[in-house]
């Protein structure tokens, strides 16, 4: 879940260990609000990835373990 405090431009974006872009789950501008981010990674293969969200000039980062 991905709460936005005010319109924003946002960016969700998953990256595999060696930053390699695997998926988009978000890219656009939003309003204000509450929005749901689904991420299926039944293709992917086990390790380590990285989730990046970019609003407002921040960016957080966390890593996501996946593991088959």
């Amino acid at each position: 879940m991905v709460n936005i405090p005010q319109t924003a431009h946002v960016s969700v974006v998953v990256y595999n260990y060696l930053g390699k872009e695997m998926a988009t789950l978000m890219n656009g501008t939003y309003m204000a609000g509450r929005y749901p981010v689904v991420f299926d990674a039944s293709q992917l293969s086990s390790g380590v990835y990285f989730s990046r969200l970019y609003a407002q000039g921040r960016s957080w980062v966390q890593k996501m373990m996946m593991i088959k």
